[in-house]
């Protein structure tokens, strides 16, 4: 059984702190019982997940560097990718930790990501890279980051449904700086909404029915 020296008292829990002055126990726990569940925390229960996604994210950042600087442009577009990839986890792991919707804070991480760059385009003169590269890039990312919310969620996206579709629609957007030959570089575009589409045909297929029953309500169908 624990004991606490500063309250004189013993305590039956297996605790390692005592409850009422958080000083440390002594004794070796015989006879002590844990009446408390034990708790898996997110980066627990998906470490090997989130590992593999981590080294993913590091592969992706180093081939871009090395592309880039074997056919070097101005401005350094790897650049752009690898802060969006950082800017992208950072925004993650605070959500997680705050309890945040998910969905909601990719989605308005996405808004503020691109007026961002396009300010800072339109202060440098606006040369459109953040027309062909930034704002791509940034649609990309932040439907990769829903794919892995939908998969940790297990495709039960009820409450984020809205989200995810309002992200695959604005990846659509640099499909729009394609058409308008805004654009110095064409297959960015192309990609971000390629893959917004990939992805909302992807929630919908493997999204279960109360997520449907739940996207009709918030449309009104």
């Amino acid at each position: 059984m624990k004991q606490c020296k500063q309250c004189n008292i013993k305590i039956a829990e297996n605790l390692d702190y005592c409850p009422l002055c958080a000083s440390l126990l002594s004794g070796d726990g015989t006879g002590c019982v844990q009446s408390y569940p034990k708790t898996i925390t997110f980066f627990r229960k998906y470490n090997l997940v989130l590992r593999i996604l981590i080294f993913l994210s590091i592969v992706a950042s180093v081939i871009c560097l090395v592309v880039n600087w074997q056919f070097p442009t101005s401005p350094y577009w790897s650049l752009l990718v690898v802060g969006g990839i950082i800017y992208c986890w950072a925004a993650t792991m605070i959500s997680i930790k705050k309890g945040y919707n998910s969905g909601m804070n990719i989605w308005i991480q996405m808004l503020v990501s691109s007026v961002f760059v396009l300010l800072v385009d339109l202060l440098l003169g606006f040369h459109r890279w953040s027309l062909s590269i930034a704002i791509p890039t940034i649609c990309i990312v932040g439907n990769i980051a829903m794919i892995i919310m939908m998969i940790i969620r297990h495709f039960d996206l009820k409450d984020f449904i809205i989200y995810i579709l309002a992200s695959c629609l604005y990846g659509m957007i640099p499909l729009i700086f394609f058409l308008l030959n805004w654009v110095d570089i064409k297959w960015i575009c192309l990609s971000s909404a390629a893959f917004s589409l990939i992805v909302l045909i992807g929630a919908f297929v493997f999204a279960d029915r109360k997520t449907k029953l739940e996207l009709k309500k918030r449309l009104h169908l």
